[in-house]
């Protein structure tokens, strides 16, 4: 049981053995900075990428109208709206132009 007030930050991420023995183990949370800051993705996955790519596929979205999916409202849990939109519809709304 890890009951220290903070969770300790690593400035890079640790190799797989080095992660397994001093977080998975003894199950100890960590935040890990630096860990993806050379994956491609960061720069290739623009808007414009993305509606080229997977514009055209259906994806279920939860909506709400706070932006919180599963979540207390007033005296209830309330669940949202679940809806298919097409991913290009999805990043219209993300970007504003809906």
């Amino acid at each position: 049981l890890y009951l220290n007030q903070s969770v300790p930050y690593l400035e890079e991420p640790p190799d797989p053995l080095q992660f397994y023995r001093d977080w998975i183990g003894p199950n100890k949370p960590c935040i890990i900075r630096n860990a993806f800051s050379h994956w491609p993705a960061l720069s290739r996955w623009t808007p414009e990428y993305l509606r080229e790519k997977v514009g055209s596929k259906v994806i279920s979205v939860a909506v709400t109208p706070n932006g919180y999916a599963d979540a207390v409202s007033g005296d209830r849990f309330v669940m949202p709206e679940e809806r298919q939109m097409s991913f290009s519809s999805v990043l219209d709304i993300i970007e504003g132009k809906v």
